[in-house]
């Protein structure tokens, strides 16, 4: 009778407040998938700044996030409860600066000619890009902060986790196939910054967008806030007693004591490696349908839409695979799927009928996409069977809860990094007039396949069931 009692005195997110607590993540996945799909293509082939000044921009933001995210994380367990909570209120803070940026950010001034090394327009870009990531990682880190506490039974957090899952899914789709809305509006997408036409539909409609999308952050984020309640916290909570002491330099310090352990370690540089990979995937994939498949009009959703199908049955197999054959050898056969066939797109540069070019390119998207999917399955398990099995001497310095933490806070970090690093190789490689040479847009793909072979040879030096 008394575990009856104690469950039912667990909280749990149900009904209607656990949608609208989960549904908070669209608010900021939508957003960071809009940016990380489109600034570079807006900036670079509408406004014509150069390439490597776009991507430092991008890539400075997510060193923002890198560094950012836990010193909110720790500012904000920090915070003694009031009226409003204890973390809800850095929900609504987040929010001001974070919309002004998303909208402000698309209404640059134009360089003269394209590639144009224009101090100006990168630095008002470079600043709207880090007030965005800066109150982003305020949000973020509150969000995520918030669902341990909201939901303290087991089977509640995987309904949430779940739901959370599918959302982010869902906005990521919708920041994958956005771009390829609005370049199948476009009369050359390959030639936009000397169309008047494109570069001023552009010009007009990634504001209006990125306004549509602050309006979005809002209504989830509120969704968010009024769908939890604080109310349990005393006026000073016992986790804060508990992490007065702590600093923000140990709390970054925390970060990288993980990194002690060797076989973490290898997870952590397999991860680096295949985010890199998975960023110039994602960034190049709308330059790739322009400029080397040259598809046109409503042929960009024509040709992607059937691939959708691929992603589906990939979420659907390696999640089932993943049962029988563990999470390791899951991870690595889903990336030789990824790898073999992004390195094999290098044939692609060779000339050959459209017809059988588009055919080849579909079928290697296709084996693309159901190797991807794995990235949304299979970290987090492989994270928490890797803090189960951590060294004793790793245990012996922190509790669990700060283990798990400093775990999961590397990991989130090397991931920020890898981001940062696929931005400045792409960058660098589409600098200059670079930005419009098919061969360079087409050997982007054939790198991201070798960054994922190695990330298998990283991947199998380590001990995961």
């Amino acid at each position: 009778m008394a575990d009856l009692n104690n469950k039912e005195k667990l909280r749990t997110l149900k009904g209607i407040k656990l949608y609208g607590f989960t549904a908070g993540v669209l608010g900021q996945i939508l957003p960071i998938t809009l940016i990380s799909a489109y600034i570079f293509i807006f900036f670079t082939y509408a406004v014509g700044l150069n390439a490597l000044l776009v991507s430092i921009g991008t890539a400075l933001g997510v060193v923002v996030l890198a560094f950012f995210a836990p010193i909110f994380g720790y500012l904000v367990d920090k915070k003694r409860p009031g009226k409003l909570g204890k973390r809800r209120p850095f929900l609504i803070w987040s929010l001001p600066l974070l919309i002004f940026s998303l909208i402000m950010m698309w209404y640059s001034p134009l360089a003269q000619q394209f590639g144009e090394i224009n101090w100006g327009i990168s630095f008002f870009l470079w600043g709207f890009i880090l007030i965005f990531y800066l109150f982003y990682s305020l949000l973020r880190s509150t969000f995520l902060s918030m669902i341990p506490e909201q939901s303290q039974e087991a089977d509640n957090r995987i309904k949430i986790g779940s739901l959370t899952g599918i959302f982010s899914i869902l906005a990521t789709v919708i920041g994958i196939f956005l771009p390829l809305i609005i370049q199948s509006r476009l009369i050359t997408p390959d030639a936009i910054f000397y169309n008047p036409i494109d570069r001023q539909f552009l010009i007009e409609t990634l504001p209006i967008l990125g306004l549509i999308f602050a309006i979005f952050v809002v209504i989830f984020t509120l969704m968010a806030y009024f769908s939890t309640n604080e109310d349990f916290f005393t006026e000073i909570d016992e986790r804060t007693k508990q992490s007065e002491n702590l600093t923000i330099n140990k709390v970054l310090k925390n970060i990288f004591k993980p990194f002690s352990d060797k076989n973490y370690y290898y997870f952590l540089f397999s991860m680096l490696t295949v985010t890199i990979g998975v960023r110039l995937l994602v960034k190049n994939l709308t330059l790739f349908f322009t400029f080397v498949l040259d598809l046109k009009g409503n042929a960009f959703i024509l040709f992607i839409l059937p691939l959708v199908a691929f992603a589906v049955l990939g979420f659907i197999f390696w999640s089932k695979r993943a049962h029988s054959v563990g999470i390791k050898e899951s991870f690595i056969h889903a990336r030789w799927f990824v790898a073999v066939s992004l390195i094999l797109t290098g044939i692609l540069l060779i000339s050959m009928p459209n017809d059988i070019l588009l055919w080849i390119t579909r079928v290697l998207l296709a084996g693309v996409l159901f190797g991807l999917v794995v990235g949304y399955i299979l970290p987090n398990p492989a994270i928490s069977e890797l803090v189960d099995n951590s060294p004793e001497e790793i245990k012996d310095k922190m509790d669990s809860n700060t283990l798990s933490g400093s775990y999961f806070g590397s990991f989130l970090f090397v991931v920020n990094i890898g981001n940062a690093l696929g931005d400045l190789i792409l960058g660098l490689i589409l600098m200059g007039q670079n930005a419009e040479n098919t061969l360079a847009i087409g050997i982007v793909f054939p790198i991201a396949g070798i960054l994922y072979f190695i990330s298998n040879l990283i991947m199998r030096k380590m001990e995961l069931k």
